[in-house]
């Protein structure tokens, strides 16, 4: 029986042939040369974004190990785009491309000063390049199946474009519910980036946060020196359960592992880390504590909860 994602992916794959897809945009859920995502032999392009350290004690810990498994997307005669890396970074790209023979490997230049002003429907500076990759990369499609592009439609669908849980802002009951996904040092910096163009709030700041690791392998004391520059009046670590009923219970993992990383991020935080069973716990505890504007990120399971 393969694992879960391995499952969800080949059923996936099943359902777009059996339904006629026509496109799909399919991205690894972790690395790439040994992902099970890489079963495409012929895409139209393939597309690597910024190499952060995550996920380090399967792919490696550092960069240029990491940059290995994420360039083995490339195909023969596909053409491979990627945004401005790190020099070590980009010389492993080049040692893959030569190695994996895509049509050409383009690492995309800085956004232009009128492509920085864009207006997009996520927010944050980094979404920028990110845009600019994406618009590349849908430019080769349009191109091979000679659909004229035109510069109006890009800028609306950018401006349009959602993506819950990344840069996500919801009022409930009076509180700003800040929530982002962000889970590796980088992506942090940016969320706390975001955190901060915010409009001052009207009242003390929360933060709840966890990460989906029990191994070690996410810098889980330089998130927190990137977050608590944000000078929160309280810090909650929850675990990842919606609420502690057996159906909400994560096969993958125990109870007890998600309490002991809850208790060493807590421990790691220092005085005033408040504890939560659940998400639903934390939630209650924000509300408690008066606060009116709550940060949550760390893990994407959390922020989903």
């Amino acid at each position: 029986m393969p694992s879960y994602f391995r499952f969800l992916t080949l059923v996936a794959l099943h359902i777009f042939c059996q339904e006629g897809v026509q496109v799909a945009i399919v991205e690894a859920g972790l690395g790439g040369e040994y992902d099970c995502t890489n079963v495409v032999e012929k895409p139209v392009s393939t597309g690597i974004t910024n190499i952060a350290l995550d996920h380090t004690s399967v792919l490696g810990e550092t960069h240029e190990k990491i940059a290995w498994h994420k360039a083995g997307i490339m195909k023969p005669g596909v053409p491979c785009l990627t945004l401005p890396q790190r020099p070590e970074v980009e010389a492993v790209f080049h040692s893959r491309s030569e190695e994996l023979k895509p049509k050409y490997l383009m690492v995309l230049s800085d956004p232009l000063e009128d492509e920085q002003s864009l207006q997009l429907g996520i927010p944050g500076a980094h979404q920028v390049f990110n845009a600019r990759l994406a618009v590349a990369m849908a430019n080769i499609f349009l191109r091979k199946h000679n659909v004229i592009h035109v510069d109006e439609e890009t800028s609306e669908a950018l401006k349009n474009t959602k993506w819950s849980g990344r840069c996500q802002l919801e009022v409930i009951d009076g509180i700003e519910w800040c929530l982002d996904g962000s889970h590796t040092l980088e992506s942090i910096e940016a969320c706390v980036d975001w955190f901060r163009s915010l409009p001052l709030s009207k009242g003390p700041t929360a933060l709840v946060f966890n990460l989906t690791t029990s191994s070690g392998d996410r810098d889980s004391l330089g998130m927190m020196a990137k977050l608590r520059a944000l000078s929160f009046s309280h810090a909650i670590f929850s675990t990842n359960l919606v609420n502690s009923t057996p159906e909400q219970l994560n096969l993958s993992t125990t109870v007890t592992t998600m309490l002991e990383t809850r208790d060493r991020l807590a421990n790691e935080w220092g005085l005033n880390a408040l504890k939560a069973k659940d998400i639903g716990e934390a939630c209650a505890l924000v509300k408690e504590s008066g606060c009116k504007r709550a940060l949550v990120c760390g893990s994407l399971h959390l922020v989903g909860g």
